[in-house]
């Protein structure tokens, strides 16, 4: 393995922080795709004449429906053949699938569209995940899937500027168009420019087995890290908060202060896309400072900005001015932002070069089918069960919901914390 890693570098291959970019950027457009349908719910609901429940259910389970069903297997696939090709075809499918968004006549068209962007994004997580696994080393990952993380805020940033402002000028059909493009044309990029990086190249001392190991053996290996099971439970409930907040926010705002699609855009869109950027390097680079030091800094530090972003996002709800409710947008997708990459390095870490993408797909099923799925759709469904008692009011009561969950997973990624050294030292010995 030593023999073919060094024949590997002395022939070249992707410089990782050009790699970094090139993933970062992937994920960016996820993301975009997925918040422009968000900031237009009121406008596409209007014109097929949705309710609220219907709207969350297209957010969420229409998405990820074939995006959990696909994910397993192109794990698999992931984790035998060439990794940079997926991420090309599936940036590929969901790109063309989001521009197509702009021309459905019904709904019906719609669900198709949303379910073939969530069959394409299901191309791109997991394997992103193990390549970056394969150009950084343990010691710079949670640095390196922080940075990674924060294309989840370059998309939000996009997404609200776009939906805002050609939403609002040439109507919501053309702000798909204008989102869909610049996958199309990432996508050659990454196909001419990047490397696929040899699997355990990062690694020191550790000697790749067979590839395609048995699934029963794979599975029973990565759950067998208790860190790994409880980051997986935090990082699910911390997709709750994600996706329940970046579906109705835009909504929120319009029911309860009348911002229109360009203060959406630009307000909200700036707060949110600079705040989430900061607390993602800020939360990457005081675990990966703090974690040399005693490992189990690495999820404390999310565990308590977890809980610093539930209380903030009471502020966000309950204020009695839009100013204030910027602000506690602004803090709580601040403080929301230090777990993602962390925990999302920490699963590559305490799992075996052979399976990692497929501890990757099951991180990404469960924060995509539970916490995205039921993350839009539960505020959606409690906006009409009590619209009739507090009016508009009811959304603020409905993203409670994303509040109780916060505090829960700020408990589980402290338990969590203590189980590190134990399963990084298991990888470390084999």
């Amino acid at each position: 393995m030593d023999s073919q890693i060094s024949e590997h570098k002395r022939l070249g291959q992707t410089q990782p922080n050009y790699a970094l970019l090139l993933l970062t950027l992937v994920f960016a457009l996820g993301l975009l795709d997925r918040v422009i349908f968000n900031v237009l719910l009121d406008p596409i609901r209007e014109e097929f004449h949705l309710s609220d429940t219907v709207m969350g259910l297209l957010s969420g389970f229409a998405f990820v429906a074939f995006y959990s069903a696909m994910t397993f297997p192109v794990a698999r696939l992931a984790d035998r053949y060439n990794r940079r090709n997926i991420v090309v075809t599936g940036l590929t499918i969901w790109s063309a699938m989001t521009a197509f968004s702009g021309l459905v006549a019904n709904t019906l068209q719609l669900t198709i569209a949303r379910i073939m962007v969530g069959f394409g994004e299901s191309m791109g997580s997991a394997p992103g995940h193990s390549l970056l696994s394969d150009f950084f080393p343990k010691e710079k990952r949670p640095k390196a899937f922080s940075i990674y993380s924060g294309g989840l805020h370059i998309g939000i940033l996009l997404g609200y500027i776009i939906a805002g402002l050609v939403g609002q000028m040439l109507g919501w059909r053309y702000a798909f168009f204008f989102a869909g493009a610049p996958g199309l044309i990432l996508a050659l990029i990454i196909r001419l420019t990047m490397k696929e990086p040899l699997r355990g190249s990062s690694e020191e001392h550790y000697k790749l087995k067979e590839l395609g190991i048995p699934l029963k053996e794979a599975l029973k290996d990565i759950f067998s890290r208790q860190s790994y099971l409880l980051v997986l439970i935090a990082t699910t409930m911390g997709a709750f908060v994600i996706y329940a907040l970046s579906t109705w926010e835009a909504t929120f705002l319009r029911r309860i202060y009348h911002f229109n699609g360009k203060q959406i855009g630009l307000i909200v869109g700036v707060v949110k896309g600079g705040t989430g950027l900061a607390g993602a390097f800020l939360g990457g680079w005081l675990s990966n400072t703090f974690g040399k030091k005693d490992y189990k800094y690495i999820l404390q530090i999310p565990a308590i900005a977890t809980f610093l972003c539930a209380a903030f996002s009471l502020v966000f709800l309950f204020s009695t001015n839009a100013a204030m409710a910027i602000i506690g947008l602004g803090m709580t997708t601040f403080f929301l932002a230090f777990h993602i990459g962390v925990s999302w390095g920490v699963a590559q870490t305490v799992t075996r070069v052979e399976v990692r993408t497929l501890a990757a797909a099951i991180l990404t099923i469960s924060c995509n089918f539970i916490g995205h799925g039921f993350g839009s759709s539960v505020p959606g469904f409690f906006n009409d069960l009590l619209s009739e008692t507090y009016s508009v009011n009811a959304i603020r009561y409905s993203l409670l919901s994303a509040t109780g969950v916060a505090w829960l997973a700020s408990i589980i990624y402290w338990k969590a914390s203590g189980l590190l050294r134990k399963d990084i030292n298991t990888i470390e010995q084999r």
